[in-house]
C-alpha cells in the first residue's frame, strides 16, 4: 500500500530524472551482489551428507561473516552522515544511508529524506 503523505516515482520515471540533472551518471540495471564467502557456505550447508558438527561450524561461521558485513555497513553510514554534517549541513540526513541487511532496505524507491521528488 502506498502512503497518500509521500510521492512513489516509477523506475521509468526515475531513470528519466537522473538522465536530465545528472546527464554524466549512467545507470545498469539493477542487480544482486551476493558475496562469494555467504555462496561458499551455502553450497556447503546444502549438502545433505555434512556431519552435524561442520555445519555448526559453517551456521557460526556465516552468522560472524554476516554481522562483519553489517558492522562495516553501520560504520560507513556514520561516516557519510557525518560528512555531511560537516560539510553540508543544509543538506537533510536521510535516516538510512546503507541498509544493514537488505531486509531493512525502505520498500519505497524514495527516501524520506528527499520528499520534494
Amino acid at each position: 500500500m502506498v502512503s497518500l503523505e509521500r510521492r512513489v516515482m516509477s523506475f521509468s520515471r526515475w531513470t528519466q530524472y537522473v538522465k536530465l540533472h545528472q546527464p554524466n551518471v549512467y545507470l545498469t540495471r539493477t542487480a544482486e551482489d551476493v558475496c562469494d564467502s555467504c555462496v561458499r557456505i551455502n553450497i556447503q550447508l546444502a549438502r545433505d551428507d555434512l556431519p552435524l558438527e561442520e555445519r555448526e561450524h559453517l551456521v557460526l561461521e556465516k552468522r560472524m561473516h554476516l554481522q562483519a558485513a553489517i558492522d562495516q555497513r553501520r560504520f560507513m553510514s556514520r561516516c557519510v552522515k557525518e560528512y555531511i554534517v560537516a560539510n553540508a549541513p543544509q543538506q537533510p540526513v536521510p535516516n538510512a544511508i546503507i541498509p544493514n541487511t537488505i531486509d531493512d532496505a525502505p520498500l519505497d524507491p524514495i527516501d524520506d529524506a528527499f520528499p520534494e521528488i
